[in-house]
């Protein structure tokens, strides 16, 4: 896992960072920009309130839709474009300024669409969408999918980290009283503003390409597009949910309890996704060179990692999520708690998923067949939540999400072709399954008996940590045990 980035003939600031590197800062980049939000969500949603909350939300929803239409799918495109001609320094000038100029064309079109709509329709709300509209037209300096190309986690990690905290700061400072929505809605896009803006000058050495040589931004809309088709697919589980909640119900409430318990299970499943992230520019490099065997040997190694996270997080959450969110939010989110627990089996399934989309689909050009499943995933989803919300509300929509994302593992696992078979999958996880599964009982009971407090919650987690690993070894599980075995070896080697 240590093995060291070929970037000779790359571009400078490449520096030949190690898998372990690149996990470490895209983990600090991710875990931030999840974790500052659930740091101060307890303030948030004691001062906003679950409807003021919910308000902030419906609107960030609306506004994601135009900055995926200003992103046209460059992210997926650009990243894997990146890996797969990162020693090509000419190429790397050429195309970055060329994504570059396409996508201020589509902001700027974006922006204006959004501003010209919600002008007309927006409502009590029109101010926040005036606010969110800024973080539309700042799209076109959103640059990670270059970093990401070129496994350069370091700069993303280090400007959203000093974005963030700033941004913490001045909700503390600044937001004080439910009346406070659209100053709460101002801090939370000028970090991202100024997330993007840090990191510009570190792009700017691209923008060299030789004398007289033309540019060919549109050049690049076909491709792109095939890639915004799984980005649109993928918001209609991730973001319609919300917009949904809050045209159908009517209620920032319904919206606020979703929107809590989504962060919660998002958070987790950042710390299990970013390494598939890192891992889906290596394997674009392998593929490139035709190492498959290679390939197999990435995807055992993320497999074993998602599933020893992923199980352990899931019925973890399943045992303490009552008195998490009573503890963590307030008694006002008390429906929280049952959306919590409906959502977290997304944990294991989108972790599953997400392994094949981005090491077997995308690596091996297999975007146009993953597009077909995630539309239908996303139609299941949409179908659902009519039905569905109708009825039951926010936990309509936390069912229909979960159905959606079945229905995706599925279509992924059974289309893929051989190179990789779902019995592997079950081989490498069945322990992890099992020891969480035993851990969830002792948890849960301990739930039961002890009184409700933050010093419990912390007491029973750590209880439920110490007693899956402890299974984990009980049952010898080989992955497990070959790392601990290395990292002893390289103690003694260190001593010596």
């Amino acid at each position: 896992m240590s093995e060291k980035i070929n970037a000779k003939g790359g571009p400078a600031f490449s520096k030949g960072l190690s898998i372990k590197q690149n996990y470490i800062f895209s983990l600090i980049y991710k875990l931030v920009a999840v974790l500052v939000p659930v740091f101060i969500t307890p303030y948030l949603a004691r001062v906003l309130e679950p409807d003021g909350n919910g308000a902030i939300s419906f609107v960030s929803s609306i506004a994601s839709y135009f900055i995926l239409l200003a992103n046209l799918g460059i992210e997926g495109y650009g990243q894997r474009t990146v890996a797969m001609h990162r020693d090509d320094k000419e190429f790397l000038n050429k195309f970055v300024l060329e994504i570059f100029v396409l996508k201020i064309f589509l902001t700027i079109a974006s922006g204006a669409i959004f501003l010209v709509l919600f002008s007309i329709v927006g409502g009590a709300k029109t101010e926040i969408y005036y606010i969110f509209a800024i973080s539309v037209f700042f799209v076109a300096f959103d640059f990670s999918w270059l970093f990401q190309g070129l496994e350069n986690f370091r700069i993303l990690a280090i400007t959203h980290v000093f974005a963030r905290i700033a941004y913490v700061a001045l909700v503390f400072v600044a937001v004080k009283e439910k009346q406070h929505v659209n100053v709460a809605a101002i801090l939370w896009v000028g970090m991202t503003v100024v997330s993007y803006l840090l990191s510009f000058p570190f792009v700017v050495r691209f923008f060299k390409i030789n004398k007289g040589e033309k540019i060919h931004p549109f050049a690049h809309l076909k491709e792109s597009v095939v890639y915004f088709i799984p980005a649109i697919a993928v918001s209609v589980y991730t973001i319609l949910d919300k917009t949904m909640i809050g045209v159908i119900t009517g209620s920032d409430f319904e919206n606020g309890y979703y929107e809590e318990a989504d962060k919660i299970v998002r958070l987790v499943l950042t710390a299990i996704t970013t390494l598939n992230i890192i891992m889906r520019s290596r394997i674009s490099y392998c593929f490139a060179r035709r190492e498959f065997e290679q390939v197999k040997n990435y995807i055992r190694q993320t497999a074993n990692i998602a599933f020893m996270l992923c199980f352990p997080m899931t019925f973890g959450i399943l045992a303490v999520s009552a008195p998490f969110v009573n503890i963590y939010l307030g008694d006002a989110y008390g429906k929280s708690i049952t959306l919590l627990r409906i959502l977290s089996p997304l944990i294991i399934i989108i972790a599953t998923s997400n392994i094949l989309g981005t090491h077997y689909y995308t690596p091996f050009n297999k975007q146009r067949t993953s597009n077909k499943f995630l539309i239908v995933g996303a139609i299941v989803n949409a179908a659902l939540n009519i039905p569905f919300i109708y009825f039951w509300q926010s936990v309509g929509a936390a069912v229909a999400s979960v159905i959606a994302e079945f229905v995706i593992l599925i279509l992924y696992a059974v289309n893929a072709n051989g190179f990789f078979e779902f019995k592997e999958f079950i081989k490498i996880s069945w322990k992890y399954a099992v020891c969480a599964v035993i851990m969830f009982f002792v948890v849960a009971a301990a739930v039961r008996c002890l009184p409700e407090s933050l010093l419990w919650l912390i007491a029973e987690i750590a209880a439920g940590i110490i007693v899956y690993f402890a299974l984990l070894l009980i049952f010898r599980t080989e992955f497990l045990l070959n790392y601990l075995k290395n990292v002893f070896a390289k103690l003694k080697r260190r001593k010596h």
